[in-house]
């Protein structure tokens, strides 16, 4: 009787980095720390939020409006 045995699974973890605004100008320095560290920066991506963000938390019984 011959065993089968499953095909190998590659496992791929994803990371987010956020840099704050007090910092963006060392973005360039954070990139080379984050790729030394054994990272691959797939998509690098700038933005401003030019409002305030508001979000909704709804738990049984509890409604809660964090912004």
């Amino acid at each position: 009787m011959e065993i089968s045995m499953p095909p190998p699974q590659i496992y791929v973890e994803k990371t987010l980095a956020i840099i704050k605004p007090d910092i963006v100008d060392k973005e360039e320095e954070i990139q080379d720390i984050i790729l030394r560290s054994g990272f691959t920066i797939v998509q690098a991506l700038v933005t401003t939020i030019l409002f305030p963000v508001f979000m909704t938390l709804t738990i049984p019984g509890i409604s809660y409006l964090a912004g």
